[in-house]
């Protein structure tokens, strides 16, 4: 036991270590403080680290999303959109055909745009920048692609119209040449509303005329007319 106790060292006090690491020549307040300081200031790096890679994220993410959204195909509107004075119709005659011009050109760009044959006026009150027109200047516009001979209205309450922006002339040819590309011989309605084209969207009535077209031009030829059934006549 006396040898167990003559190994034991003596215990010493903080304010011993403390003197001790003095005489060393380290004050030891001072070294905490250093610790602390440095402890702090990595912190504070790794914040702003955590903070850039954030940022640097956000960034990455939002051009991602703008170059998503640049790849999808927008219609192109005119600078006068941005008038207020373009949604209401002018009083002075002088101004109307101008102010109606524009409008119809626009509505037929629209349409063209979206693949749109047949448009009602709730149509445009829920597509921009239409929406901004009172529903007498929408009909007035309307009226005047009518009396163009570019549309005719559907209903008697003049709500939904045909807008023809491209002529069934220009339809004729169009259909021709994707049936000519791809080999089909036989026409009717169904397998021109099946073709996946703009043209598939069209009224029955209007492929209808298309084909009466067709035939006339000599580039089809009736098989079947009452059941409109028409071959392709290869030139």
């Amino acid at each position: 036991m006396e040898k167990e106790k003559q190994k034991e060292k003596p215990r010493t006090t903080t304010q011993e270590r403390k003197e001790t690491v003095g005489r060393e020549g380290i004050d030891i307040d001072m070294e905490l403080k250093r610790l602390e300081q440095e402890v702090k200031n990595e912190s504070e790096k790794v914040g702003a680290d955590q903070s850039t890679q954030k940022q640097g994220l956000k960034a990455e993410t939002l051009a991602e999303d703008q170059t998503a959204l640049g790849s999808e195909a927008t219609l192109t509107l005119p600078d006068w959109v941005k008038y207020p004075w373009m949604y209401t119709r002018p009083a002075k005659p002088e101004y109307l055909d101008s102010w109606l011009k524009d409008w119809c050109d626009l509505v037929l760009k629209w349409c063209q745009f979206s693949v749109r044959h047949v448009v009602g006026l709730k149509d445009f009150k829920s597509s921009k920048p239409f929406d901004r027109l009172p529903e007498k200047e929408l009909r007035d516009i309307v009226q005047y692609i009518v009396s163009r001979g570019l549309g005719k209205w559907i209903d008697k309450d003049k709500t939904v119209a045909r807008i023809m922006w491209r002529s069934l002339e220009e339809w004729v040819n169009e259909l021709y040449e994707w049936a000519y590309d791809n080999g089909v011989e036989m026409l009717d309605v169904f397998s021109v509303k099946s073709a996946n084209r703009d043209f598939s969207s069209l009224p029955v009535s209007d492929i209808r005329s298309i084909m009466e077209l067709m035939a006339k031009n000599k580039m089809v030829k009736w098989i079947d007319k009452k059941h409109e059934q028409a071959k392709l006549i290869f030139q």
